[in-house]
C-alpha cells in the first residue's frame, strides 16, 4: 500500500488482520492497557492522525509486525 495520508486505510488493514489472526478488541485492550473507548474510537475511525507508535502497539497487540518501507516514486 502506498500511504497517502489517510490513516483509515491503515485501520482497515489492522481490522482485516484481526479477523485473520482471530483477535478481538478485548485482546488489544488487554495488551495495550487502553480503555475500551479509546480502542473503539480507533477501530471506528474516530481517532485522528494516530502516531506510528500507536499503530505499532495495535499491531503488537494482535501479534503482527508493522513494516515500513521507503521507495523511489515510479
Amino acid at each position: 500500500m502506498i500511504y497517502d495520508g489517510n490513516s483509515d486505510k491503515i485501520i482497515d488493514m489492522i481490522k482485516h488482520k484481526m479477523i485473520d489472526v482471530k483477535k478481538q478488541q478485548k485482546d488489544i485492550i488487554d495488551y495495550t492497557g487502553f480503555n475500551k473507548g479509546t480502542v473503539s474510537n480507533f477501530l471506528n475511525y474516530k481517532s485522528t492522525n494516530p502516531t506510528l507508535e500507536t499503530i505499532k502497539l495495535y499491531c503488537d497487540a494482535i501479534g503482527c509486525d508493522l513494516i515500513i518501507d521507503i521507495r523511489e516514486k515510479e
